[in-house]
């Protein structure tokens, strides 16, 4: 780490990039982002670094779920793509924490309140806890017209000292499943890139998995429950020319390195079958950039 790095982890992950790249076959002193493929040197990873010319750290699958840093990408990727794919992913973690019992409770979120009285008038509300187990209702001032505000702090103030039923609706965040999707496929790929490196990610299935979810809206995205005992590893099927990304609840499915787009998009009419048909080579997820692949050609 220089004087000038904006951390440890930024110089330790662009220097694994420069010799990633290297072992690929590009000579230099730079950083590649593995998604829109710009070159970045290392004035990119210090403290004063524009916002134009700056690598950040990227996080697979999203830091709002539990992923860890396993790359650099540039921060108009990591902007663009969080804002629109990765804050799905986030909405989409916090409903199912709100619904699903066996997962850890949300943090606080908004959401509306209608009672019956007046089915018209919606409030503004916070509501913390979880279904099944005591949900917390709370209004403030902001955004609520005082009249209402009072009326559904009545209610839920009868309501509570008396015991009694709540009567009425909540209006619970939304999350784009088809932007959720597309999160979950840019973190396979950003952990095929980190596991694998250039190799994968500069290939032509590497870069129709980026083109799918930077600018591929209606792609399907297929998952899988996840195969026994590998709930969190990357499968690869070479003789189908498949691999499968693992996030705990269901496996991400791509093309692998010697797959052709049209091998790949007739294996998703039934990925299923690849799981018991063909040996399947597990690999743990990465723990930063380990570029196996481009580091095995630099020897």
């Amino acid at each position: 780490m220089k004087p000038d790095d904006k951390s440890f982890k930024h110089r330790e992950l662009f220097a694994s990039g420069v010799n990633a790249l290297r072992g690929y076959g590009i000579a230099g002193d730079f950083y590649r982002c593995p998604i829109c493929c710009s070159d970045f040197d290392e004035r990119a990873i210090f403290k004063g670094a524009q916002d134009a010319y700056c690598l950040t750290l990227e996080h697979a699958p999203p830091e709002s779920i539990g992923g860890k840093v396993v790359a650099l990408t540039c921060k108009k990727c990591n902007n663009d793509l969080g804002s629109r794919l990765d804050s799905q992913v986030a909405a989409r973690e916090q409903f199912f924490r709100f619904v699903d019992p066996n997962r850890p409770d949300p943090k606080p979120f908004p959401g509306t309140l209608t009672l019956p009285q007046d089915p018209e008038v919606k409030t503004n509300i916070r509501i913390s806890g979880k279904l099944g187990s005591g949900i917390n209702l709370s209004a403030g001032k902001r955004h609520n017209h005082p009249e209402n505000l009072s009326e559904a702090r009545n209610s839920l103030e009868g309501i509570s000292l008396s015991g009694g039923r709540f009567h009425g609706s909540l209006g619970l965040p939304a999350y784009d499943e088809k932007c959720a999707d597309l999160g979950f496929l840019k973190s396979a790929f950003l952990c095929l890139f980190a596991k694998f490196g250039y190799t994968f990610a500069l290939s032509a299935v590497g870069r129709f998995v980026s083109n799918a979810f930077l600018d591929e809206e209606n792609f399907e995205v297929v998952k899988l429950k996840p195969f026994p005992g590998y709930k969190n590893n990357i499968l690869v099927s070479e003789v189908s020319g498949v691999c499968f990304v693992g996030f705990g609840e269901f496996l991400v499915v791509c093309p692998w390195l010697n797959a052709s787009i049209e091998k790949f998009s007739e294996a998703c009419k039934a990925p299923d079958s690849f799981l018991g048909q063909y040996k399947l080579i597990p690999f743990d997820l990465p723990f930063g950039l380990e570029a196996i692949l481009d580091n095995s050609l630099r020897k």
